[in-house]
């Protein structure tokens, strides 16, 4: 009895552990794999969008693969509930070829991004190879294809049949593969010509958020005439503190001394510019022959009462 019993227990703890551990993965609803090359780099940026079943716990652990030469990925972030995207802690761990991503999910919104430097260029023909490895069991995969700014002859296997335009400007190849099966391969080889080494930011246009109307009218004007407006006032008031310095400088230059010299007879002459003005006689002690200064009524030096 005692032994059916341990055999019960080993059965019943390795079916609880079994399959959780087994579950190093979850299920994904979506994925959809953008491969925009040359975009603002000269690489292939490749961009993972998920998003994991509705039967999830979260938050959950995920494992993906990427090539090793890709180095760190540029982006490992989640959804939140207001649209916005936080960056993830993530590990990396390098498995021959490729690379391990880890990183803990609390929403089932994901985005990975990382750039691919295995874009062949040679002369003006491009080549890339692009391989999904079954990391996820995924219920629907789509793949879009940006085509770069410049392209020419952009021919994808398997085929690529519909091709939509979008508001960014760019065409894209869309291929709906279906469903794959986790440890199930894809593979995608792209090719094209572009004459230049161009990238396709650079080729962005800012678009109003809405069509321009009469209520616009306010804000082209200050957009267009405004500058006009504020370099006028500055030549003003350049001009204004000049008029002002040059004032000045002639008040200062009109309140310095004047010169004086004497008079034929010995009296004081005031110079301005072509007159000259006399100014008041000089008078001397009669007794001792001190000059005294104006004002005075009595010598400075013997005291005596000053004549006339």
């Amino acid at each position: 009895m005692r032994k059916w019993m341990i055999i019960f227990i080993l059965i019943a703890v390795f079916g609880l552990v079994i399959p959780v551990a087994g579950q190093t993965n979850p299920t994904v609803a979506s994925l959809e794999v953008d491969l925009w090359p040359e975009y603002d780099r000269s690489d292939m940026l490749v961009i993972y969008k998920l998003t994991l079943s509705s039967q999830t716990s979260l938050p959950i652990d995920v494992r993906l693969r990427i090539p090793s030469y890709a180095g760190e990925p540029n982006a490992v972030a989640m959804r939140q509930a207001d649209g916005g995207l936080v960056n993830l802690i993530y590990q990396r761990e390098l498995d021959g070829d490729w690379a391990w991503i880890e990183f803990t999910a609390a929403s089932p919104e994901i985005q990975l991004e990382y750039y691919d430097p295995y874009l062949e260029k040679e002369g003006a023909n491009r080549h890339f190879v692009y391989t999904w490895v079954g990391d996820l069991e995924v219920e629907s995969f789509l793949v879009k294809v940006q085509q770069p700014l410049g392209a020419a002859s952009l021919h994808v296997i398997p085929d690529l049949g519909q091709v939509t335009s979008s508001s960014d400007g760019f065409k894209y190849y869309v291929l709906d593969v279906g469903s794959v099966d986790y440890g199930q391969n894809f593979t995608l080889e792209l090719k094209y010509i572009k004459e230049t080494d161009a990238l396709s930011i650079e080729g962005l246009q800012v678009q109003p958020s809405a069509p321009i109307s009469q209520d616009s009218q306010g804000k082209m004007f200050v957009t267009t005439f405004l500058p006009w407006i504020l370099g006028f006032l500055g030549i003003i008031l350049v001009g204004g503190g000049l008029l002002w310095y040059w004032k000045s400088e002639k008040e200062v230059m009109g309140a310095r001394p004047r010169h004086r010299r004497k008079s034929e007879h010995g009296d004081d002459q005031t110079i301005r510019g072509s007159e000259t003005v006399a100014s008041a006689p000089v008078v001397y002690c009669h007794q001792c022959g001190k000059r005294a200064e104006p004002g005075d009524r009595f010598c400075r030096s013997c005291g005596a009462k000053l004549k006339g």
